[in-house]
């Protein structure tokens, strides 16, 4: 079972903790719709899904004559990037998306997150739901293809169907209890760890619920560890890691600025005294992580150029022998009688391990969009 650095382990079970406390905009990537009329699954169905590595894996790895190392450049991240977006439907009721300028700067203007905050003050009812509805939420953004092992989706050229998924917080919180084991460390003896790692990772079964019903997303995770790709569809996912999106700057090459966002919900350019900021795209990130965002920004690990080979391809190395035990000396003879073992500690044998802790996604009311906007 592929690990988690300490690191991105307790990053997620921090963000994770903050949902549970309630803490359609032009795209230029592949995308996997959970609602709507493209949606990859229908309302009552499920879908199995396989979650892939961060977007810079093919950094991790250099070669070193024939075999494949660490690289000790690489710095271990998550596997997602956290994006806030906006969603409201227009004069026709029809849904509308874009990302929010404050993904990757907590103080960049947004017409939007206005909007939001000055419908919520209305004395109207109507005005402060419209303002709820229209505030920032959190999306966490995975790359990802579809079908169980041996079946994986591929393109109408036979190459692998690698999207991007966005996930809202019921299904977010759930993957991360599946990686992680739960909220405190007796939990991580059941975390699966890594479930996006291609030789040992663990495929994801999205169900959705009936519509009307008032659930929401589940999620279940594989029992059993599986390759991303079986040894016969070798030469379809040639290359593959090429394919991954570049989750941060997809965002950042589609959000936009003060004066778009404001004709994009009004229908019309902000007043001079308005105008928060030019319309072109927002500046590039710094290479720190924004304190809403996960992952790192665009700019301090850009997804590099096609990779030679695949590192997980190659043969496993062998595993080292295992270390041969020191002989036993017999035990001295003398008037006693026979040497006993120890007791057990308390004279009991070791209790058999618990049921692993139920995984559940938790939040409050109201923190995802209304359908048909809702994400999983």
């Amino acid at each position: 079972m592929a690990g988690l650095s300490d690191k991105v382990r307790e990053r997620m079970r921090q963000q994770a903790q903050a949902i549970r406390e309630g803490g359609g905009g032009g795209r230029t990537a592949p995308v996997f719709d959970l609602q709507g009329k493209n949606a990859v699954v229908q309302a009552g169905a499920s879908v199995l899904a396989r979650l892939c590595p961060r977007w810079d894996v093919a950094r991790k790895f250099v070669r070193q004559g024939e075999a494949w190392v660490l690289s000790p450049e690489y710095q271990e991240d998550l596997i997602y990037f956290v994006a806030l977006e906006h969603w409201w439907d227009d004069a026709s009721g029809k849904p509308n998306r874009e990302w929010c300028p404050k993904t990757f700067d907590e103080q960049a203007p947004c017409a939007l997150c206005d909007a939001s905050q000055e419908l919520q003050q209305s004395p109207d009812k109507a005005d402060r739901e419209a303002g709820k509805r229209i505030q920032a939420k959190k999306a966490f953004l995975f790359n990802a293809v579809l079908g169980g092992p041996g079946k994986r989706h591929l393109t109408d050229d036979g190459k692998p169907d690698i999207r991007v998924l966005p996930m809202g917080n019921t299904l977010f919180v759930s993957v991360c209890g599946f990686m992680t084991g739960g909220d405190d460390e007796a939990s991580a003896a059941f975390a699966r760890g890594d479930i996006s790692d291609p030789r040992d990772g663990y495929d994801l079964l999205l169900v959705r619920p009936k519509a009307d019903s008032g659930e929401r997303w589940t999620a279940q995770c594989a029992p059993q560890p599986s390759p991303l790709y079986a040894a016969a569809e070798a030469p379809a996912w040639a290359g593959w890691m090429d394919r991954l999106v570049d989750i941060p700057a997809m965002v950042e090459r589609e959000v936009k600025g003060y004066d778009a966002l404001y004709e994009r919900y009004f229908g019309q350019r902000p007043p001079a005294d308005d105008a928060g900021a030019p319309s072109a795209p927002a500046p590039a990130p710094a290479p720190t992580p924004s304190p809403f965002g996960g992952g790192s920004s665009a700019t301090e690990q850009p997804a590099p150029a096609a990779a030679p080979l695949d590192p997980w391809a190659a043969p496993r190395a062998p595993a080292p022998p295992p270390a041969r035990a020191a002989p036993v000396a017999p035990p001295p003879r003398g008037r006693g009688g026979p040497v006993r073992p120890a007791a057990a500690v308390g004279g009991q044998a070791a209790a058999a391990a618990p049921v692993g802790p139920e995984v559940r996604g938790g939040e409050e009311e109201g923190d995802e969009p209304s359908a048909p906007a809702r994400r999983g």
